[in-house]
């Protein structure tokens, strides 16, 4: 997995809709399940939802932890 993503995941922030401006990894797990359904959005965006939608196991807390970024309930 591209540790680069993983930076983008916590510090890139929707940029529309009713979530404009939160950290996409801070998405509720129902919107991302709703884009898995619909169709993510084309680009880098839908690329890092569609890397998010995954079930948010252990290495997105392991990153985030390794980086002193305090995890939050993610969904």
């Amino acid at each position: 997995m591209d540790s680069e993503a993983l930076v983008k995941l916590v510090t890139m922030k929707m940029p529309y809709d009713k979530h404009a401006g939160r950290a996409l990894a801070d998405l509720h797990g129902n919107y991302l399940v709703w884009f898995a359904r619909e169709g993510f959005p084309r680009g880098e965006l839908g690329q890092l939802l569609e890397l998010n939608a995954h079930p948010r196991s252990q290495w997105l807390t392991r990153f985030i932890g390794a980086h002193g970024v305090a995890p939050r309930t993610l969904g």
